[in-house]
């Protein structure tokens, strides 16, 4: 047990260590964080497939209604266009 809580020990000094700095220089970390962000994103597009999706998916903007029980299909469908149209 010893040796498992010296590892914990040591691991949570490392990061206190490091991010100690980084907290001190706010901005910089922001800047940082925000590269490996972009980083991330480019690397992600370029490993999905741009056909991934149907031609006709493509665009859509799709969403749930959800009315109380009971409620008809007529109003369903009346709710459904208006929200369409906006």
């Amino acid at each position: 047990m010893a040796w498992l809580q010296n590892g914990i020990d040591k691991s949570r000094d490392g990061y206190v260590r490091l991010v100690t700095p980084l907290a001190r220089r706010s901005f910089i970390a922001l800047l940082l964080v925000g590269g490996f962000v972009a980083g991330d994103r480019r690397h992600q597009q370029r490993m999905v497939p741009s056909g991934f999706l149907p031609d006709e998916d493509q665009g859509a903007f799709m969403a749930e209604v959800q009315l109380p029980d009971a409620a008809s299909t007529n109003r369903t469908r009346r709710r459904g266009r208006s929200r369409s149209r906006a």
